[in-house]
């Protein structure tokens, strides 16, 4: 689940084979990226300090949300286990907790 050449690339937990990627050009630096199998989602964050939300149903990853809260680059992120929401960590020095 970590940028690897210009992608996001999400693994399977078992063998680490790619199941899905997330072309990312030069849009920003991803520090962080969690895959959500509930929702088929994926939150990533960055350098540019903000929380990016990539919807995957449609079978291309998608950008569907964006979301402002920290003023640090975002350097961790994960989703709850149940799926509804997930937490964002940041250089600032705060975590912030995300409803999709």
């Amino acid at each position: 689940k970590v940028r690897s050449g210009g992608y996001i690339k999400v693994r399977d937990a078992v063998t680490l084979d790619v199941r899905k990627e997330i072309a990312m050009g030069d849009a920003y630096e991803v520090n962080a990226a969690s895959y959500c199998p509930v929702k088929g989602r994926v939150v990533a964050g960055g350098s540019d300090m903000w929380v990016h939300v990539y919807d995957g149903a449609s079978g291309a990853f998608e950008e569907v949300d964006c979301g402002r809260g920290h003023h640090g680059p975002v350097h961790c992120t994960r989703i709850s286990p149940d799926g509804s929401s997930f937490a964002t960590g940041s250089e600032d020095g705060t975590i912030r907790i995300w409803n999709w």
